[in-house]
C-alpha cells in the first residue's frame, strides 16, 4: 500500500512537471518591437564592407550577430579587435562579427588594416546611416549582440575581453525564440530518490525538482536557477548546487 502511494506521488509529481514545462516553452506570440536595447528586434540593414561584400543583418538569421563600433583613434578598440577576430574564427558556424568604424573617419582605414590579418568583416558607415539605427553611442568600443532571431541581447559601450564574449554569444543562443515540442528540449534525471527537469534553452536555465518529503514539513517540488555559464553538474555537486541557490 505505501509503494502504490509513492509511486502515484511520482507520477502526480511528473505530470505536473510535464503541464509546467509546457507552459513554460509556449512561444510568445507578441512579437517584439523594432529598436536597439535588449529584447528588441533590432531594425534590417544592409552595407558594404571594405571587402567588396556586403553584409546584411536579415540574411545572418540562424547566427549570433556581434557588432563591434571602433576607430581607429581609439585605443581601446584597436586593443580588443583581436578577440572578435579570435571569436569569428573559433565559431565561424555560429557567429557573425562585423566591426563598423564610427565617425568620424580621420584615416585610410582599409590601408590601416592592411597590417594585420583579421578575419573578420570590416566596414565604414560613411553616411551614417547605420549608425543610427544601431543607436551608436559617442562612447566606444561599443559591442551589440543580436540572437539568431535578430533580438537584441546586448548593447552597451565598453571593452571586453574573449572570455566576455563567449559569454555573451552563449547568453544570446540560449535567449534565442524556442520552437518544436516543448517536453523534447528538457532533460530528465532521477537522482538519490529527486527527480531533475533541466531546461538550458531558456533564457536562464533552472532545475525543476520534485522530490517525495518525509515530513509534510517538505515542499514536493522546488525551483532553482541557474548560472547560463553552468552545464549539467556531476551528482555528487547537485546537493551542494541546490542549497546555495535553492528557494
Amino acid at each position: 500500500m505505501k509503494r502504490n502511494t509513492v509511486r502515484a506521488l511520482w507520477a502526480a509529481a511528473v505530470l505536473l512537471l510535464a503541464v509546467v514545462i509546457v507552459f513554460a516553452n509556449l512561444p510568445d506570440r507578441t512579437p517584439a518591437p523594432d529598436g536597439t536595447a535588449p529584447g528588441e528586434r533590432l531594425p534590417d540593414f544592409s552595407i558594404r564592407c571594405l571587402d567588396g561584400s556586403e553584409f546584411s543583418l536579415s540574411e545572418q538569421r540562424g547566427k549570433v550577430v556581434v557588432i563591434n563600433i571602433w576607430a581607429t583613434w581609439c585605443a581601446p578598440c584597436v586593443n580588443e579587435l583581436p578577440q572578435f577576430d579570435r571569436l569569428q574564427r573559433e565559431h565561424p558556424e555560429d557567429v557573425a562579427v562585423l566591426a563598423l568604424h564610427a565617425l568620424p573617419v580621420t584615416s585610410n582605414v582599409s590601408e590601416y588594416l592592411s597590417a594585420y590579418d583579421y578575419g573578420i568583416l570590416f566596414a565604414v558607415d560613411e553616411d551614417g546611416i547605420v549608425s543610427s539605427l544601431i543607436d551608436v553611442s559617442t562612447v566606444i568600443p561599443q559591442t551589440v549582440v543580436v540572437d539568431p532571431d535578430g533580438i537584441v541581447t546586448y548593447n552597451r559601450e565598453s571593452a571586453l575581453t574573449y572570455e566576455k564574449l563567449t559569454e555573451l554569444v552563449a547568453s544570446a543562443q540560449m535567449k534565442q525564440h524556442k520552437t518544436g515540442p516543448a517536453f523534447m528540449q528538457a532533460l530528465f534525471c532521477r537522482i538519490r530518490g529527486q527527480v531533475y527537469f533541466w531546461m538550458p534553452h531558456m533564457s536562464r536555465p533552472f532545475f525543476v525538482v520534485f522530490s517525495i518529503p518525509q515530513n509534510r514539513n517538505l515542499p514536493l517540488w522546488r525551483t532553482v536557477t541557474m548560472s547560463p555559464s553552468l552545464s549539467w553538474p556531476e551528482p555528487e555537486s547537485h546537493s551542494t548546487e541546490l542549497t546555495k541557490t535553492s528557494f
